[in-house]
Parts: C-alpha cells; structure tokens; sequence
C-alpha cells in the first residue's frame, strides 16, 4: 500500500519536496493551479480524498474561465457591432432607418420646432436674382454720383470715346462766348422793359431808390 501511494505522489507531483517535520510530502501541482496535497502513508483515505478534492476544484476553475473568455469575447464583439453601425449612419445620413418596432416613431429633423428656417429652390432662385439686381443697381448709383471715379476694366483690349466729344453730344461754348450770350440776354432783357414802359404809361413806375423824385407828365 505505501509503494503504491508513493509512486502515485511521484506520478502526479511536478517536483518532489523533502518531507516536512510531520512527515507530510508538500507537491506543488500544475501550472495556473497551486495547492499543497498531505499524503498520509498510515491513512490512504485522506489521501485520495485530497487528491480528488485537487482534481475537482481545478476541473471547475478550467471549466469557469473558458465561459468567462467565451461572455467577454462576446460583449467585445456586440460592442463593435455597435460602433460600426453608429459610424455608418453617422457617415451615410440618406440610408433609412431600419425599425424593428412597428409602434416607434419619429419627428423630422428638418420640421422641427428649433429648425431653421428653410427656402425652397424658387425663393432662393429668386432671393439670388434680387440680391444680384440690387448689387447692380448700387454699382450704377454710385458710377452716376461719382463720375470722377477711375472705371474698373478687366478687358486690356477695350476701348472707348469720351462722352462730352461724341457725335451726339452739344456743342460746348467757350468762355468769351458764354459771357458775350449773357449780355445779349440783359440788353434785350432792358429793351423789352422799355417797350413795355412805352407802351403802358398807365402801369405804375416801380422804384427800388427812395430818394428818387418826379414830376406829373
């Protein structure tokens, strides 16, 4: 019986320790498991029913972490799938929602409260057409009051006439003849005066001096 128990000790041990002071052999098992068996040679129950309460705990510890690898491996992967189809929607907004509940519902992003304000193509078109006719208008108020004003041609090649020496345009006096015109103007001005004078003796004689006298006709 005790060559039995030791050869089966020496089977299953990694390493042979010396014997303790109580005469118990310390075996060191298998790797990722530690546990100190008491081998009686007087008593071969106690033995076996060490070595098998050993071989239980260690069955149930390999068989636990294999399921708690196989749980977390699976909420990694869930956890994955979920980002992935995050980004993909987030990415692709003009996909549609797939909806497994027939009774949910949803609110449009674009017709919500907070929204802003949005135009159709026609107010837009037009909004653009108003906005491109105003700027013109402002270019041409501001050419008309400005006329100093340098003109601004991306052209290299155009030309143009001046305005006051067009074919159409009036003829422009000089200064000795705008002065002779003003006097030919008064001196029929004081003849016309004269005439009516002449003519209407009746009509009263306006005085601007009023030191000026006269005597009855």
């Amino acid at each position: 019986m005790g060559s039995n128990l030791s050869s089966r000790a020496k089977g299953t041990q990694k390493t042979k320790e010396p014997v303790g002071a109580r005469g118990h052999t310390e075996l060191k098992a298998e790797p990722k498991a530690t546990a100190t068996w008491d081998l009686y040679h007087t008593n071969n129950d106690d033995a076996i029913e060490a070595s098998s309460t050993f071989d239980t705990e260690s069955e149930d510890e390999d068989a636990d972490e294999p399921n708690d690898h196989f749980d977390e491996r699976e909420t990694i992967m869930a956890d994955c799938r979920n980002l992935a189809s995050m980004a993909q929607d987030f990415l692709h907004p003009e996909l549609p929602a797939s909806v497994t509940d027939s009774s949910a519902t949803a609110r449009c992003y674009f017709d919500r409260v907070s929204a802003p304000d949005v135009d159709s193509l026609d107010e837009a078109e037009a909004r653009a057409q108003i906005l491109a006719d105003v700027a013109a208008l402002k270019k041409l108020a501001k050419d008309y009051m400005h006329p100093e004003l340098p003109v601004a041609v991306t052209d290299s090649a155009a030309t143009a006439r001046c305005y006051f020496e067009r074919y159409s345009a009036p003829k422009v006096e000089s200064v000795d003849e705008a002065d002779a015109r003003a006097q030919i103007l008064a001196d029929a001005a004081a003849l016309k005066k004269l005439a009516i004078d002449y003519m209407h003796p009746e009509l009263p004689v306006v005085v601007t001096d009023f030191s000026a006298t006269a005597r009855c006709y």
